[in-house]
């Protein structure tokens, strides 16, 4: 097999041809910004059009500097529907089920943009959206784009199933923001509190959405086997053609992810790249991780899921996951999440109990 180098990163200029819009319309204007990151307002939203991370970071700084407005990022997400994703909109849409288009996301999350890495795990009736940060960025660019993807994929859940109350809790990994207010409106709580917000207290760096109930088997009224097929192997093009495979520590943590019933080595995955497993660790090393990272980092992802669904005793879980001894799994709980299993649980069993039916 011949390893490809990872492509330089750029983003979609799709979203940004929105935010321009949204600021042209509160009165704020881009073309100060456009110009300050050396972009053209009307190539912005031309298909297949993509700006550097470094015209990204420009943007967002100038942007800053304009306005005094911490909701923008809020606005911006609000307007990222379902259909605001090219070739990928499609398979989306068509989905048959909610589970199927949050695996989606996951699947083509380079088609979205390479600065978060999605991660879906389904368990039984719970079942975890991840994002994580996986390119360098200021943190005030990081919040911003976390902001916006949370309250995009939230307003396309619901756009997904309109006639349906939807139950799921929106980890947010940074502090709650002086528009937090917003929030409520957004996620509908004064008719059924079922969407919850979460922030920080201190800020982190994942964006975690846990789904609950029936609601992931129900039919998508969209939802069209054959269109769904058909855009999806469109979607798997695309990645080929652009390279947009992402870096090796996506693809073993997607593949860790994948293989729930073992838990797979470096050696063995180096073998379905036909590399040696030193030459794996190496290009995991240059990307600042380890096989040994990646795959605590999953089962801490696994372990979140069946610690909240409450079916299997602590022993059981971490002895499903690999690990040798309780103890052992604690700890290596504690360092990912900030708290022990014992008082997650008790805190997803506390916040079930108070959670409107």
């Amino acid at each position: 097999m011949t390893v490809d180098k990872v492509p330089p990163p750029a983003v979609p200029a799709r979203y940004f041809a929105l935010l321009c819009d949204l600021l042209d319309e509160v009165g704020i204007g881009s073309d100060a910004l456009l110009n300050a990151a050396c972009l053209d307002g009307e190539d912005l939203a031309l298909a297949g059009r993509i700006i550097t991370l470094e015209q990204l970071e420009t943007l967002l700084a100038e942007l800053r500097k304009t306005s005094a407005r911490s909701d923008l990022a809020y606005e911006l997400g609000g307007r990222i529907k379902l259909h605001s994703h090219d070739v990928l909109s499609f398979a989306l849409m068509s989905s048959p089920t909610l589970d199927h288009m949050l695996g989606l996301f996951a699947r083509f999350d380079r088609l979205i943009s390479p600065i978060l890495s999605m991660s879906y795990l389904r368990v039984g009736n719970d079942a975890e959206l991840t994002f994580r940060p996986v390119l360098p960025m200021t943190p005030q660019a990081r919040e911003f784009w976390v902001e916006a993807t949370a309250v995009a994929m939230v307003e396309q859940i619901k756009a997904a199933l309109p006639a349906h109350p939807l139950s799921f809790d929106v980890f947010m990994p940074i502090a709650p923001p002086p528009h937090v207010a917003r929030y409520a409106e957004l996620a509908g709580l004064a008719e059924s509190g079922a969407v919850k917000f979460h922030f920080a207290r201190n800020p982190g760096t994942e964006l975690r959405i846990h789904v609950r109930g029936a609601q992931l088997d129900l039919p998508l009224p969209t939802g069209n086997a054959d269109l769904a097929g058909m855009a999806e192997r469109r979607c798997q093009a695309l990645l080929s053609e652009t390279g947009a495979h992402g870096s090796w520590g996506e693809w073993v943590g997607a593949m860790l992810r994948q293989n729930k019933e073992s838990q797979l080595t470096l050696n063995q995955l180096a073998a379905l790249l036909n590399v040696t497993a030193r030459t794996l660790h190496r290009y995991l090393n240059k990307e600042g991780t380890s096989f040994r990272e990646i795959a605590t980092r999953v089962r801490a992802e696994r372990a979140r899921v069946l610690l909240g669904e409450g079916r299997m005793a602590i022993s059981e879980i971490a002895y499903s996951l690999g690990y040798t001894d309780v103890a052992n799994f604690s700890r290596s709980f504690k360092r990912i999440n900030g708290i022990c299993p014992t008082h997650f649980r008790s805190r997803q069993r506390s916040r079930a109990l108070y959670r409107p039916q």
